[in-house]
C-alpha cells in the first residue's frame, strides 16, 4: 500500500473510529459521575433494588372494636369463638350474674310488699271515708255528760271524806283513795271535753287526709322502686359481651368458668367489609412500596406455593415507627384485594416484592 492509499485509509476509517471510541468513553465517564452524584443526592432506599420480602405483617379487619367487661366475674357461657362470624347484637360471652339476679329479686319483692300495703291502706281509706270518726270520738256528748255527773258526785264525796278525816271517822288512806278517784274522773272529763273541741274543729276531715297522705306516699314509693328496678334490669347488659356490628369475632376469654377482672379485653370484633395487613417496614425499603402496585402476602396459615398468594395494595404509610438497634421500622397498611384462601384475622405472614 503506497503512502497515498495509507493516508486515505487513515482519514476515512481509523480516525473516525478513534473519535467515536473516545466520545463513548467520555460519555461513560459522565454517566458514572452522574450516578455517583445521584447517589449522594437521593437516599439509597429510593434506588432500584430487588427485594424479595419486606418483613412480617398481620391481618386485621377494616375496623375493629375491643370489648371489655365492666364487672369482674366468671365466664359462664361462650357463644362465639375465634374467627366466628357475628351479627350486630349477638351475645359473644356471658358472665356470672348471680349478684345482679339477687338484687333484682330483692327489688321485685320490695315492690310486691309495698303494693300489698297500698291495697290495705286504700281499703282503710274507703272505710274512713264512710265513717271518718275514730272510736275514741264516738258518743262524746253522752259520755261527757256521764263523766260530768261522776265528777260532781266524786267531788261531793271528796268533801265529805275530808270532814270525816278531820273528825277521825275515816283513815288517811281512805281519804287519799277517794281523792285519787276524783282526780281520775276530772282527767277523764277533761279528755272528753278536748275531744269534743277537736271534733268540732274538723277532726274527721284531718283523719281522712292523714290516710289519703299515706296512700299517696305509698304510691310515690312504689313508682320510685319500679324506676330503680328498670335501671337495675338494664344492668344485665354489663354481664354480656355483645357484638356492636356484623363482623368476625376474636374471643380472648374463651374458657368457661375462667375469671376475668373488671376491664378485661374479653373479645374484639373486626368489621367484615374488608381486610387489611399491617406491617412494620424497614425504612430503607419504603421506597419499594408504591401505590398502584400489587404485592404478594405469604400467609403462615397455609402453603401459598400450592394454594396461591393473597394480593395486597398500599393503603397508608403512617408516621408511626419503632426503632430496633440501628434500624427504623414504619407502620404500613395494605388493603387485601385478593384472597386465594380466606385470611384469618390476626394471622401473620410475609409481604413480598417480586
Amino acid at each position: 500500500m503506497d503512502n497515498c492509499t495509507k493516508e486515505k485509509f487513515w482519514q476515512r476509517c481509523l480516525l473516525p473510529l478513534i473519535l467515536v471510541t473516545g466520545a463513548l468513553f467520555i460519555f461513560w465517564l459522565g454517566i458514572q459521575s452522574a450516578s455517583q452524584n445521584a447517589g449522594t443526592r437521593f437516599p439509597h432506599r429510593f434506588r432500584a433494588k430487588k427485594v424479595s420480602a419486606i418483613g412480617m405483617g398481620y391481618v386485621r379487619g377494616s375496623s375493629r372494636v375491643i370489648l371489655r367487661n365492666k364487672n369482674a366475674g366468671f365466664v359462664t357461657k361462650v357463644n362465639f369463638y375465634d374467627q366466628d362470624k357475628v351479627r350486630k347484637g349477638d351475645v359473644i360471652l356471658e358472665y356470672d350474674d348471680l349478684p345482679w339476679r339477687e338484687a333484682v329479686t330483692d327489688k321485685r319483692n320490695n315492690v310486691a310488699e309495698l303494693e300489698k300495703t297500698l291495697k290495705q291502706t286504700e281499703v282503710e281509706l274507703a272505710r274512713v271515708m264512710l265513717d271518718p270518726v275514730p272510736d275514741a270520738f264516738r258518743n262524746l256528748e253522752e259520755r261527757r255528760t256521764a263523766a260530768k255527773s261522776k265528777l260532781l258526785r266524786l267531788s261531793h264525796e271528796d268533801q265529805v271524806y275530808q270532814k270525816l278525816k278531820e273528825n277521825h271517822s275515816v283513815s288517811d288512806l281512805a281519804q287519799r283513795e277517794k281523792h285519787q278517784e276524783l282526780l281520775a274522773a276530772k282527767a277523764e272529763y277533761d279528755e272528753l271535753v278536748n275531744n269534743q273541741k277537736k271534733l268540732e274543729e274538723g277532726l274527721s276531715e284531718l283523719y281522712v287526709q292523714k290516710v289519703q297522705r299515706e296512700v299517696e306516699r305509698l304510691k310515690t314509693l312504689i313508682e320510685d322502686e319500679k324506676e330503680e328496678l328498670v335501671l337495675l334490669q338494664e344492668e344485665q347488659k354489663y354481664y354480656r359481651i355483645v357484638a356492636p356490628w356484623d363482623g368476625i369475632c376474636i374471643t380472648h376469654s374463651d374458657t368457661v368458668h375462667g375469671y376475668n377482672a373488671a376491664g378485661t379485653a374479653a373479645a374484639e370484633v373486626h368489621a367484615g367489609a374488608g381486610k387489611y395487613v399491617y406491617a412494620y417496614v424497614e425504612e430503607d425499603l419504603l421506597g419499594h412500596v408504591t401505590r398502584g402496585r400489587h404485592y404478594r402476602f405469604r400467609s403462615a396459615d397455609y402453603d401459598c406455593d400450592e394454594k396461591g398468594f393473597a394480593e395486597l395494595e398500599l393503603f397508608d404509610a403512617t408516621k408511626e415507627h419503632n426503632s430496633r438497634g440501628n434500624k427504623c421500622y414504619h407502620l404500613v397498611k395494605f388493603r387485601v384485594v385478593k384472597e386465594a384462601v380466606p385470611l384469618r384475622i390476626d394471622s401473620i405472614g410475609q409481604i413480598e416484592l417480586m
